[in-house]
C-alpha cells in the first residue's frame, strides 16, 4: 500500500467514524429519514477505498479524495451541520469547488478518450454552469435555500 493510498484510507476512515457518530444520535433521536440518507452518504463516500482495486478504470487517489471530501461537505457538513444556514459563503465555495472538480474531470476524461470527447463535455459544463449559476441567482433573490431538507 502506497503512502498515498495510506493517506487516503486514513481520510476516509476519519470522516466514516464523525458520519458514524452522527448516525448513532440521529438514530437515538428517531430521526430515520435522516439517519437513512447519512447512512446513503457513507456508502457513497466510502465505496471508492472498498471497490478501487475491483474497478476497470484507475481515477488518480487525489481526485478521489477531493471528491469524497466534497460529498462530506456538501452533504454532511451542509445538511446535516447547517453549514448553509451558517456561513453565507458555504454554498459559493461549494460551486467554486465543484467547478474545480468538474474541470479535473474533464481532463481526466480527455486523457483517457481522447480529443474527440472535449466538444461533448465542454457543452456539457457549459451547461452545468449555468445551472449553478440560476441556483445562485434563485438563493439571493427570494432569499431561501433550495437545497435544505428538514423532517
Amino acid at each position: 500500500m502506497t503512502r498515498r493510498s495510506r493517506v487516503q484510507l486514513g481520510v476516509v476512515l476519519v470522516l466514516q467514524t464523525v458520519m458514524a457518530i452522527e448516525l448513532v444520535l440521529l438514530l437515538a433521536q428517531g430521526s430515520w429519514i435522516n439517519g437513512v440518507w447519512l447512512l446513503t452518504i457513507m456508502v457513497v463516500t466510502s465505496a471508492p477505498a472498498v471497490l478501487g482495486d475491483r474497478l476497470p478504470v484507475r481515477i488518480p487517489a487525489e481526485y478521489e479524495l477531493l471528491a469524497i471530501l466534497f460529498v462530506f461537505a456538501a452533504l454532511f457538513l451542509g445538511e446535516f451541520r447547517s453549514y448553509y444556514e451558517r456561513f453565507w459563503w458555504w454554498d459559493i465555495a461549494l460551486h467554486t469547488t465543484s467547478g474545480l472538480l468538474l474541470g479535473i474531470l474533464g481532463f481526466l476524461i480527455v486523457d483517457a478518450f481522447g480529443a474527440l470527447v472535449i466538444s461533448a463535455f465542454a457543452l456539457w459544463h457549459m451547461k452545468r454552469n449555468r445551472s449553478s449559476f440560476v441556483d445562485i441567482w434563485i438563493d439571493r433573490f427570494i432569499e431561501r435555500n433550495p437545497k435544505l431538507f428538514r423532517d
